[in-house]
């Protein structure tokens, strides 16, 4: 589903004549699942970004072609999608449902393909001006998104042009992994596939970590196996502990490269 986002903070953006990607991540009940990840891949581009507090994620300078996109967090069942198309100048969406925990692999469920037209509502110039994202679902039928989920919307879109700022500021602290790398080398598992067919090599993965610490984005730099990026990308997103980087004396978001070279039979840092 190709979306139009029309936000003014948008429109001055170096990366809008790439494409976007966002979407959110719900349980069975409609919940949202802050947390999980969810991994965006083709054969140039292999990025994960960890869903907020009310399950929204979001990519930004996706480069035009199809992707698989996977979501996976401990207690459900990896969900996959397969051949997602990102165009130039235009935002997808994609929604996901994760099932019960059962050990296995889903399909992707519940999502349907929309186009998004943005209208502005006419305000007297005393109010505040309010922008309305008026969607078309697959029969035709008109729907607008609520305010609330403009705003988080909105709201990742920013984290994550700050989490691009990152690459670029000198910080006086740089993050650190909290027990150093032996508690991370302790959390990984050898995926039992990855065992089976002989599959080693080394990942080396830049997280992006939040002024509390915990990751935000993960950028795979150098991929071995999708089965050893995923481990790689799961422990790092679900075990590791960060400190975060200081900037003027605060937090602030940092970034740290980790590598991680997985032989049979131990998991060598």
């Amino acid at each position: 589903m190709i979306i139009a986002l029309v936000f003014s903070f948008l429109l001055s953006d170096p990366a809008v004549s790439q494409g976007r990607l966002f979407g959110r991540v719900v349980d069975e009940g409609g919940k949202p699942v802050p947390a999980a990840t969810v991994f965006v891949s083709s054969g140039s581009i292999n990025r994960a970004a960890l869903t907020n507090a009310q399950g929204y994620y979001v990519f930004l300078g996706i480069s035009e072609g199809k992707y698989s996109l996977k979501v996976f967090k401990t207690g459900f069942p990896k969900t996959i999608r397969e051949g997602i198309a990102i165009a130039s100048n235009s935002t997808a969406r994609h929604d996901f449902k994760l099932g019960e925990a059962s050990g296995g692999v889903q399909a992707a469920s519940v999502v349907r393909e929309r186009k998004k037209e943005v209208t502005k509502t006419a305000k007297p110039k005393s109010e505040k001006p309010t922008e309305t994202i008026v969607v078309k679902n697959e029969v035709g039928e008109a729907e607008e998104l609520d305010e609330t989920e403009i705003e988080e919307i909105k709201k990742a879109e920013e984290a994550a042009k700050e989490e691009e700022q990152a690459l670029t500021t000198a910080a006086e602290k740089e993050v650190a992994i909290e027990g150093g790398i032996t508690a991370i080398q302790k959390a990984v598992k050898y995926p039992e596939t990855a065992v089976n067919l002989k599959i080693e090599g080394k990942v080396v993965v830049r997280v992006f970590v939040g002024r509390d610490g915990s990751p935000l984005r993960m950028d795979v730099m150098k991929s071995a196996h999708e089965l050893l990026d995923e481990e790689a990308l799961r422990v790092l997103s679900e075990n590791a502990k960060f400190t975060p980087a200081v900037v003027n004396g605060q937090n602030a978001i940092g970034v740290i490269t980790v590598p991680i070279t997985f032989k049979i039979g131990k998991v060598v840092w």
